[in-house]
């Protein structure tokens, strides 16, 4: 199933857009309504920087340029700095890695270490590592 960029839930028939595929992911996962609305607004802020690109084809070096932006540009803090890149790895280590497995690609794992390195990198922080 692919995923399209655009809001709400499609009708019978339709694909249903990638909001509305993390929305049905973090109830699934029992996320409350809070980290649900702080996901989806970061992600569409991820997404309307790159815009017209589809997050599939961006890589590490995009989600640091990215977060850079938000650390020199607009200033955030470095909380609010810590969940834009956890949902931007929500969206690619859990919810892409879901569906690359069931595609039968494993080069998920790439992403994940990308990230996590160039998380690293842009905050100074140590990021967990996931098991």
């Amino acid at each position: 199933m692919k995923a399209t960029l655009r809001e709400g839930g499609g009708g019978p028939g339709r694909t249903p857009g990638l909001f509305e595929v993390l929305r049905q992911e973090l109830k699934l996962r029992n996320y409350s309504h809070k980290p649900l609305t702080s996901y989806r607004s970061w992600l569409r802020d991820f997404v309307r920087y790159f815009a017209p690109r589809h997050p599939r084809e961006l890589g590490g070096e995009d989600v640091r340029k990215y977060l850079l932006h938000l650390i020199d540009e607009k200033h955030f803090s470095a909380g609010s700095i810590n969940q834009a890149f956890n949902a931007i790895r929500f969206l690619y280590v859990e919810l892409y890695k879901s569906r690359e497995e069931k595609e039968g690609k494993t080069d998920i794992r790439c992403y994940q270490r990308q990230l996590s390195r160039n998380y690293v990198s842009t905050t100074g922080n140590i990021v967990p590592r996931s098991t």
